[in-house]
């Protein structure tokens, strides 16, 4: 019965409904590992779709690094002048 009480409370922490509070430290440290992993998987998973349903082709005329400073919009830094 274990086992389903913890795969409930970690599925409800990820989706953020948590209804049970963890009462050691090591409890605390889990939770929190768990609810920054969660996170960076939906920001991942952001990421990825957006790439997804916004891809769309780059086409430039730039080939090499003297291309690109040529082109002017090439800014090292603001001390370098033209």
């Amino acid at each position: 019965m274990r086992i389903w009480d913890t795969l409930y409370f970690s599925i409800s922490i990820v989706l953020g409904v948590s209804d049970k509070q963890p009462i050691t430290h090591g409890g605390r440290t889990i939770v929190l590992s768990q609810l920054f992993l969660a996170l960076i998987l939906q920001a991942v998973l952001t990421g990825n779709l957006n790439n997804i349903l916004l891809k769309q082709p780059v086409n430039t005329n730039i080939d090499t690094f003297q291309d690109y400073t040529n082109a002017g919009t090439c800014c090292i830094s603001p001390l370098v002048s033209r």
